[in-house]
C-alpha cells in the first residue's frame, strides 16, 4: 500500500507474561502463578501511561482472568482507555507447533473469555513467543480477530535466542522457549495483509487474509529490536541516535514491552536465580521507567500514538479489504 504523506502512527503494547514463564525460558523450576506481572509491572506501566496521557494495548493471557484482582486491574485499565487483546489462554511457548484443534481452541477460547469478562471481544491477537505461522494466522482470522501482531522481523533476536537455547542444551538444560518460523525474519516492517500461504509476505486481495499483520518494531536495515529490553539497554541516548532514521523510514512504529520490564531485583518475591539470568532485572525499575517515559515523549512528537485497534481502523480507511464477492469477481476477471 502507498502511505499518505504525514500519516505516521505509533502504538505501545504490553505483553502480560507471568514470572513463571521467564523461569521456564531459563530452565528453572517455575513458581506457582503469583500475578506479580500485574501487581507490580503493569501497575507501574499504567501509572506512567496515565502521567503521559497515553493509551496502550494490553495482551492478556486469559488464564489469568481467574484471579479477581487481575480482572479489577484490567477493568480499571480499560476504563482509562487501554485496549485488552489476547495473548492466548495458556501461553504455550511451542504455540506454532500445536495441532490445529489445540491452537484453534487457545485462540477462540481466549477471545471468548475476554468477551465474557469485559463485554467486548478482542480485536487483536499476539502469539506466545512471537510464534507466527500460516496456521496461526488462519486460526486468528477464522476466530474473528481484526489484526495479529505476532511477527517479529528481528534476526539479532532470533540468533541470540538460538545461541542461548543451544548453549543450555550443551550443558544438559532445556529451555521452555521454542524457535519460531525463520520466515518471519524477512517480513515487512510496516503493517500488511499477509498472504494465506506465506504469512511473511503481503498479498493481493485474492490471496490475502482478511486481517492485518502489525509487526513488532525494529530499526530498518539493522533490524535491531524496538522492545522494552533493548530500550532499557541502549537508553535514551541510544534511541535518540536512531530516531531520525525511524522517522524517515517507518510510518508505523509498534513498540512492544513486557510487564517484567518495569520490575527489578528489589521486588523481593522474584527468584534470585532468575535475577542472575536476566541482567535487565538488575537495573532499577525507576531507571527503566524514566527511560521509557522519555522515549515515549520523543515518539509522540513525531507520531500519532494510538492503540493497535485504533491503528487497524486507520489502516482500514487507507486500504479497505474487499468483500468475498468482490474478491470472487476479481478472480473471475483474470
Amino acid at each position: 500500500m502507498t502511505w499518505p504523506k504525514g500519516a505516521t502512527f505509533a502504538a505501545v503494547s504490553i505483553d502480560m507474561d507471568g514470572i513463571e514463564f521467564y523461569h521456564a525460558i531459563h530452565g528453572l523450576e517455575p513458581p506457582a502463578p503469583d500475578w506479580l506481572a500485574y501487581r507490580l509491572g503493569l501497575a507501574r506501566f499504567l501509572e506512567m501511561l496515565q502521567q503521559l496521557d497515553l493509551a496502550a494495548t494490553l495482551f492478556v493471557i486469559t488464564r489469568d482472568l481467574e484471579d479477581p484482582q487481575v480482572v479489577r486491574l484490567l477493568q480499571e485499565a480499560r476504563r482509562a482507555g487501554h485496549e485488552i487483546a489476547s495473548h492466548s489462554h495458556h501461553h504455550h511457548y511451542h504455540f506454532a507447533h500445536l495441532d490445529g484443534t489445540a491452537m484453534d481452541h487457545e485462540i477462540r477460547h481466549s477471545a471468548e473469555r475476554i468477551a465474557a469478562v469485559f463485554g467486548t471481544a478482542p480485536a487483536g491477537f499476539r502469539a506466545p513467543g512471537y510464534s507466527a505461522s500460516n496456521q496461526v494466522l488462519k486460526c486468528v482470522q477464522e476466530a474473528g480477530y481484526q489484526y495479529d501482531s505476532s511477527v517479529f522481523p528481528c534476526p539479532p533476536y532470533y540468533l541470540a535466542k538460538a545461541l542461548i537455547m543451544g548453549g543450555m542444551r550443551l550443558v544438559g538444560r532445556r529451555s521452555g522457549a521454542s524457535l519460531t518460523d525463520p520466515h518471519a525474519l524477512i517480513a515487512p516492517l510496516v503493517p500488511y495483509r499477509p498472504d494465506r500461504d506465506r504469512f511473511h509476505r503481503p498479498a493481493g486481495r485474492m490471496r490475502a487474509h482478511g486481517l492485518w499483520e502489525i509487526p513488532i518494531g525494529v530499526v530498518p536495515g539493522l533490524r535491531f529490536p524496538l522492545i522494552g529490553t533493548s530500550l532499557a539497554l541502549v537508553g535514551v541516548s541510544g534511541f535518540r541516535l536512531c530516531f531520525p532514521w525511524l522517522r524517515q523510514s517507518l510510518p508505523v512504529l509498534n513498540l512492544e514491552f513486557h510487564a517484567i520490564d518495569l520490575m527489578d531485583a528489589s521486588d523481593l518475591e522474584l527468584d534470585r536465580r532468575l535475577v542472575e539470568k536476566r541482567p535487565d532485572l538488575r537495573r532499577p525499575a525507576a531507571q527503566k521507567l524514566a527511560i521509557f517515559a522519555e522515549v515515549l515523549q520523543m515518539v509522540r512528537q513525531r507520531y500519532q500514538l494510538v492503540t493497535l485497534q485504533q491503528l487497524t481502523r486507520r489502516l482500514e480507511q487507507l486500504q479497505p479489504f474487499a468483500s468475498e464477492g468482490e474478491r470472487d469477481d476479481e478472480v473471475s476477471t483474470r
